[in-house]
């Protein structure tokens, strides 16, 4: 069976049309096509048109017939008139608050703009939104224009990989220090994070100290390509590049070209107590 309104709901959206004024975007032909042929296309150009009606100058009892118009497309049965409806209203300045929730509580193909865009959500409807555990939700939290350091928080603590990807991706999203070692230590392991994390225009020098001593070298190459790093984290960072490359020869070494290894460092002033005590640590004791 074909899905529409219902009779009763197609009746009274063909009605509420008839009551806003039809201005310049809605013209009777819209509704004559509306009272014939009441398909899932038709529906999506009425809620498309109702909605930038909705957004011009229109006087306040129009305005409720439009909002009354928008509370049945929330309800339709196609997904499709439901996203048009929310990709039309996801930057709208305002509108009665059981329609914004109607809709973000929707599927997340059809949530998803008014989460991302809508300034009417709150923070707290940020985090609740978060716990649902959607994780196509959570990702249009994490890509909103702002993200305050509550939301990330939560994001961070609750979210799978990929918002959180997302996330730190954002450079407009406020991610506390607190939030910054939550995601060291649930992520410690994932180049995944790593990856942006080192992208980031602005992170705590403890939290870079933290980054190397477990980022690969291939991200070590990357991120010494920044500008903007404090000079004694780069020399840390080449040094301790440096030091595992010296130790991963050695391994493959003999015990002569070990100490000839181990003469020309100290040579060069480069047979460091860092290095020595890595030699240790790894177990390398042909080296130390």
């Amino acid at each position: 069976m074909k899905a529409d309104f219902g009779k009763n709901k197609k009746k009274r959206i063909i009605l509420m049309v008839k009551q806003t004024g039809i201005h310049a975007n809605l013209t009777q032909k819209d509704v004559d096509l509306l009272l014939q042929n009441p398909d899932a296309d038709v529906r999506c150009q009425t809620a498309q048109k109702v909605s930038a009606q909705y957004q011009e100058t229109i006087n306040e009892n129009e305005k409720k017939i439009a909002e009354d118009i928008f509370r049945l497309i929330a309800n339709d049965v196609e997904i499709q008139v439901r996203q048009e409806l929310a990709e039309n209203l996801k930057k709208c300045p305002s509108l009665p608050r059981d329609i914004v929730q109607k809709i973000v509580s929707d599927v997340a193909v059809v949530a998803g703009p008014m989460i991302q865009f809508s300034k009417l959500l709150t923070e707290q409807d940020l985090i609740e939104i978060i716990k649902t555990n959607d994780e196509e939700k959570q990702m249009a939290v994490a890509r909103r224009e702002n993200v305050p350091f509550r939301v990330s928080e939560t994001l961070i603590e609750e979210a799978a990989e990929r918002p959180v990807v997302s996330l730190i991706s954002n450079e407009k999203a406020d991610i506390s220090d607190y939030a910054y070692q939550r995601l060291m230590e649930r992520f410690k392991d994932c180049e995944n994070i790593h990856r942006p994390l080192l992208m980031r225009s602005h992170i705590p020098v403890r939290i870079f100290e933290k980054l190397i001593n477990v980022i690969s070298d291939t991200l070590k190459k990357q991120l010494l390509m920044r500008r903007d790093l404090p000079e004694p984290l780069v020399t840390a960072i080449v040094s301790q590049t440096r030091e595992k490359a010296i130790l991963s020869l050695s391994e493959a070494s003999t015990e002569d070209e070990v100490r000839t290894l181990v003469i020309h460092l100290n040579g060069v002033n480069r047979l460091t107590p860092n290095l020595i005590l890595r030699a240790a640590c790894v177990g390398d004791m042909k080296f130390f």
